[in-house]
């Protein structure tokens, strides 16, 4: 079975769409946050933050 290499996305598509993606992607950004209330971005990154810390990671030393 041969190997064959996966290309990202960025590869596959012109340096045009790119930009046009990237510009979409801040522009719904921009427009949730008109959505939700003040805060609610902090306040939701730091309960992510905070419910990942509360699991134990892995020991990544172990042979």
């Amino acid at each position: 079975m041969s190997e064959e290499k996966r290309k990202a996305v960025k590869d596959k598509l012109p340096p045009e769409a790119l930009e046009h993606l990237k510009a979409a992607r801040s522009e719904m950004r921009k427009s949730m946050e008109t959505i939700l209330p003040p805060g609610f971005l902090e306040h939701r990154r730091a309960a992510r933050k905070e419910m990942l810390l509360a699991f134990p990671q892995p020991d990544r030393r172990r042979d």
